[in-house]
């Protein structure tokens, strides 16, 4: 029998899928050493060898200007270099036609939508594929693994399933083109999610550039998955939202942010890395101001791990965005660096 004849028949094998158990809830048993955390050279590109962005012409327009014009010229360079094309648009839709497909094979009233980078157009060539499933029933995760398989989607080893964690998640890789998928069940947060970044970025045209930017500096330090404890994409976007509205040179209307997007990005880095004390302050958008986090009463576990960024959840205010980021004492020393670096 082949892996998809196992596949189709439930009552013959029951598949022994890879489970894993969300970080969140095991971090406290492993004893973590600060030195662990403490490879801030992770990623780090040589700009004289490695700069396929950065071409002669660029080069040549930027011989007579400023350092921060030169900055300013190579970020747009670069984020351009890094935008979705027209066939990462193309593939990645097809494999979400094809995850519905699936899906619908077992339920077929139910609602397949995406959500994160792929619905905000705010995707790298490395970002994963965000998918949550409405349906009857948020614990049938070998069930829709199976069905991935028998539709060619994904093969067996490259399946995860994340069946202790405060949301399940189906995670695979996509047979055709490669591309890492999350599915989730019945949750809509991340959908709500996406509208919100959306009115985002139509309000700062900064916004996009500068997060597209964040999110490929993050990642090549692996520093970019809530799973593994680094700064989600959610959390990077209010927290260079939050920078933007509280910017004070943009707020008397003295620069244009769209033309400053590389000055504004090495503030970012100073802000976050050097100057904002995690230990005492969160942000909320809400109030567009830095709250006391002892006040607020988000404190207990900066007492444990005073590094860890504090940030309200504009949709929800009870809740912390970054109180899973158990990494962020590694994300704030790769700030450090970056700006020491520029």
């Amino acid at each position: 029998m082949s892996l998809n004849e196992f596949a189709e028949n439930d009552d013959f094998i029951a598949f022994d899928f890879e489970e894993e158990e969300d970080p969140e809830t095991t971090v406290n048993s492993k004893k973590r050493k600060r030195e662990d955390l403490r490879d801030s050279n992770i990623g780090t590109v040589s700009l004289l060898k490695d700069s396929p962005w950065w071409t002669e012409e660029h080069k040549k327009a930027a011989y007579d200007r400023f350092p921060t014009d030169r900055l300013n010229l190579e970020v747009a360079s670069f984020v351009d270099y890094i935008s979705p094309n027209e066939y990462d648009i193309k593939a990645r839709t097809h494999v979400v036609e094809r995850v519905e497909k699936a899906v619908k094979s077992i339920w077929p009233d139910a609602t397949v939508k995406v959500f994160g980078s792929f619905d905000t157009s705010l995707f790298l060539p490395s970002s994963d594929i965000d998918i949550v499933v409405f349906c009857p029933t948020s614990n049938e995760l070998k069930k829709v693994a199976k069905s991935l398989i028998r539709h060619g989607i994904a093969l067996y080893q490259d399946i995860k399933l994340i069946k202790k964690a405060r949301i399940p998640l189906v995670k695979f890789k996509d047979a055709l083109f490669k591309y890492d998928v999350d599915i989730s069940f019945n949750i809509d947060s991340g959908i709500d999610s996406a509208k919100i970044s959306k009115d985002y970025l139509e309000e700062h045209p900064a916004l996009r550039p500068l997060l597209l930017l964040l999110k490929q500096f993050l990642s090549i330090r692996k520093l970019n998955e809530v799973f593994t404890g680094g700064l989600g994409s959610y959390a990077t976007m209010l927290m260079v939202v939050h920078f933007l509205k509280l910017h004070p040179m943009l707020q008397m209307g003295l620069i244009n942010e769209e033309e400053n997007v590389g000055v504004l990005f090495l503030e970012f880095l100073e802000l976050y890395g050097k100057k904002l004390n995690y230990e005492k302050v969160g942000l909320s958008l809400l109030h567009l101001n830095y709250y006391n986090r002892k006040t607020a009463g988000r404190v207990l576990d900066g007492v444990k791990r005073p590094y860890l960024l504090s940030i309200e959840d504009p949709q929800d205010p009870e809740n912390d965005v970054t109180k899973s980021s158990y990494n962020m004492y590694n994300v704030k020393l790769s700030f450090v660096h970056a700006f020491n670096i520029l």
